[in-house]
């Protein structure tokens, strides 16, 4: 957005879903470091702010043949806003809120992804279809090698790499947003 200056939908969609990434990992980080429940609320705060934040970017970005529409956006935002007040009451304390909001995080994540590959079943092939294609398997190698993770959770000296992986992601993804020219040149070199 500061590079360009180009203000499109899919930008700030995925503006704003950096930006919660960034309060989630943040959070995550800082309550590593001073195991502050404050730093755990930014965290979940983030976590909540994921979802909506990913149905909005994937519309934006596939805004034909999704199955996802504004309405989605709308109901997820009211969810997560309910999510984020309860964290602020006693109900935190009573259930396992943390594991609904991974379930319900990563459910829409997985939602977010079958549109992707509907679009991609849909769309003729062409460079939109490869850019796509390019996209789904850079999302299906982060969440496969994300999960190496566990390895380091169950207690095995292997570090943790999710971090890097989506990193990479996140950077794949600006290149494919900011440089859509970027395949047709691709095509035309390898021809």
């Amino acid at each position: 957005l500061i590079v360009s200056k180009k203000k499109d939908p899919a930008r700030l969609s995925f503006a704003f879903l950096c930006l919660a990434l960034f309060i989630y990992k943040g959070g995550a980080f800082f309550y590593g470091i001073f195991l502050n429940d404050f730093w755990k609320i930014i965290e979940y705060l983030g976590l909540v702010a994921i979802p909506t934040c990913a149905i909005q970017f994937t519309i934006s970005l596939i805004s034909r043949y999704t199955f996802l529409s504004r309405r989605d956006v709308i109901s997820s935002g009211i969810f997560s806003g309910l999510l984020a007040i309860a964290l602020f009451t006693p109900l935190h304390n009573y259930i396992s809120l943390d594991i609904l909001l991974y379930l319900y995080g990563g459910s829409i994540l997985l939602i977010c992804y079958a549109s992707l590959l509907r679009y991609i079943k849909k769309r003729p092939p062409g460079v939109e279809r490869t850019r796509m294609v390019y996209l789904s398997v850079a999302c299906t190698a982060t969440a496969v090698l994300s999960i190496l993770d566990l390895v380091y959770y169950y207690g095995y000296a292997f570090p943790p790499v999710s971090n890097l992986f989506l990193a990479m992601l996140l950077y794949f993804v600006m290149i494919l947003i900011t440089h859509p020219h970027l395949p047709e040149l691709h095509e035309l070199m390898a021809r």
